[in-house]
């Protein structure tokens, strides 16, 4: 529509809190034409750490969505973590510090689970598939006792025991992917 009437769209997502904007700190991803985003690329420095993610105008918003799903399950799950640590005696500045350790062993598993999925290899496990939905099983009977909500883990649970029906029970964990 915008080019149709003679303009030209570059796409942005904040994807830090608003009050980082005009530091480093901030950062913004962009979609749209490349040239555009270069013309423009000084003005985008000032405001944040920009980033270009590709022309299609879409892709900028794929990055936010999927950012976003990835920022609000994990706080979802610090909480929910909470809720089950106070059920069982535990406060919060007690399980603060295994908090941070568990954070602290992500990356390179998000960086196995990324290069996995990416090149579609889930043989070699280190982490099955059937472990996760065992421990899953058994998460999902300490949440209810501990009187939290279980629907996330119930899904996650329910896409694991697909994969174990469809006879990938011994597949790394990144199977999984595929019956989200």
């Amino acid at each position: 529509m915008v080019e149709k009437l003679g303009g030209r769209y570059l796409d942005g997502a904040i994807m830090t809190p608003t009050v980082t904007i005009g530091t480093p700190d901030a950062s913004i991803l962009f979609a749209g034409p490349r040239d555009l985003y270069d013309a423009h690329h000084a003005t985008f420095d000032t405001l944040a750490t920009p980033t270009w993610v590709g022309d299609e105008v879409g892709r900028a918003a794929g990055f936010d969505m999927a950012l976003l799903d990835l920022f609000w399950t994990s706080v979802g799950g610090f909480m929910h973590a909470l809720k089950v640590a106070g059920a069982n005696g535990i406060g919060p500045a007690e399980l603060l510090p295994h908090a941070h350790g568990i954070v602290g062993i992500l990356p390179p598993i998000l960086d196995e689970v990324a290069e996995r999925v990416g090149a579609d290899r889930h043989g070699d496990s280190d982490a099955s598939v059937s472990s996760l939905g065992s421990s899953l099983r058994h998460l999902i009977d300490a949440s209810r006792d501990a009187g939290a909500d279980t629907a996330a883990l119930e899904a996650l649970r329910r896409s694991a025991d697909a994969a174990v029906a469809a006879g990938q029970g011994d597949d790394e964990v990144s199977r999984v992917t595929s019956y989200l």
